[in-house]
């Protein structure tokens, strides 16, 4: 079996019964017919049969499992009963009255004074759930010419705004058309197989990096393994890091070694440092050292020494901001382009006048992405670490 399957279609069915049916009788249905609609009808159930099963099949499998994902598409909405200007605001809720699948608004939209529903407004939507079964049909015309509307056909909970600032307008109405597919919603197979073997998603963690950990053989207990764990959260990020163990001179000694050449050179480590533990350490914060620890973490502990990463997605206000253009608002680790950014300065900014590239600065705002990169590395490291240690994730200052 080679994966991932690829489920057979509607013209594959009727293909195939080109092969084992007399094609005269086949013609006759198809023209002048009628009659070759029935097995139309039953090519189509048939394909998504299929379907069914090569998704089933797919997913049963890490290699070929499906990370979940929203299903999406694009709404037509007209309003009438009410000619202000009233804004549908994101996060309304939609809804199929056949089925009651449910999904959101990602966008707000504007209907100004005085349009007529002839100018209806064009939104896109969301999937409440990752499912397959969020993929609903949109507005669809036959061979026939019968037109099918689409499923989702109702504003189940609406949120609206006028120009006065009101959240509710006397006479108000939207008539809802699903124009288009829902399509791209899929179920969280590859979480699905992460919990049965016992094996959760980790904070942040991608789908790439959580197939390859449910791929791998146990990696845990040795230092090599604590290291290789590290580098695989950091990699993404192009940063260094410092492992240190507790009974590495580098890391700390005593306040009363002796100090060449006292003692023999020859019996000294090359990494030997006689002030490495003094009070009040005027050195730079780098390398990390001259720590007191207690006994129970100075005997059993081991310390990754992670930079300060610089912005994924921070929100922060930087007071005196030098950025002068959109490159200054990217990661001058990762670069221009890159995902990761920083919140302009400009609190008061209305967000349609920001670049498309600055974030929305917030009060107390911060990078709560970087800050889940941290602690994917502590639960990670945590799952991995000998019986009876510590880990201690430390930044250099």
């Amino acid at each position: 079996m080679i994966l991932p399957l690829q489920p057979l279609t509607q013209q594959d069915f009727l293909q195939q019964l080109e092969q084992i049916m007399p094609l005269s009788w086949l013609y006759g249905l198809q023209t002048p017919g009628p009659g070759y609609e029935v097995l139309q009808q039953a090519a189509a159930i048939f394909a998504r049969c299929s379907a069914a099963v090569a998704r089933l099949d797919n997913d049963l499998y890490v290699l070929s499992a499906n990370d979940g994902e929203f299903g999406t598409g694009s709404i037509k909405i007209t309003r009438s009963g009410y000619m202000g200007e009233v804004t549908l605001l994101g996060g309304s809720v939609l809804s199929c009255s056949a089925s009651g699948r449910m999904f959101l608004l990602t966008g707000d939209l504007l209907f100004t004074a005085g349009s007529l529903t002839s100018y209806p407004a064009f939104g896109n939507v969301r999937s409440f759930v990752q499912s397959y079964d969020q993929n609903v049909h949109g507005r669809s015309i036959t061979a026939n010419g019968e037109v099918i509307q689409g499923e989702i056909d109702t504003l189940a909970i609406p949120f609206i705004q006028t120009a006065t600032g009101d959240q509710y307008a006397a006479g108000l109405k939207f008539e809802i058309e699903n124009v288009a597919d829902i399509t791209g919603s899929k179920s969280p197979a590859l979480d699905l197989l992460g919990y049965d073997r016992g094996l959760p998603r980790r904070t942040a963690e991608n789908a790439d990096a959580y197939r390859a950990r449910l791929l791998a053989m146990p990696d845990t207990v040795s230092p090599d393994a604590m290291i290789r764990a590290v580098k695989a959260v950091l990699f993404p990020y192009s940063q260094h890091f410092e492992f240190i163990e507790t009974f590495d001179v580098r890391f700390q000694t005593a306040f009363d070694c002796p100090i060449p050449p006292y003692v023999n050179p020859a019996l000294m480590s090359p990494y030997y440092d006689p002030t490495c533990f003094v009070l009040d350490d005027p050195r730079e914060d780098t390398p990390y050292r001259n720590r007191c620890p207690n006994d129970d973490t100075y005997f059993a502990c081991f310390f990754v020494v992670v930079p300060v990463l610089a912005s994924i997605q921070n929100y922060t206000i930087v007071p005196d901001d030098t950025a002068v253009n959109t490159s200054g608002f990217y990661s001058a680790v990762l670069g221009v382009g890159s995902a990761a950014r920083r919140a302009t300065s400009a609190y008061d900014m209305p967000v349609d006048t920001l670049p498309s590239v600055a974030l929305q600065c917030a009060i107390d705002g911060e990078d709560w992405k970087a800050a889940a990169v941290y602690k994917s590395l502590y639960q990670q490291l945590n799952e991995i670490k000998p019986a009876g240690t510590y880990v201690v994730i430390a930044t250099p200052n």
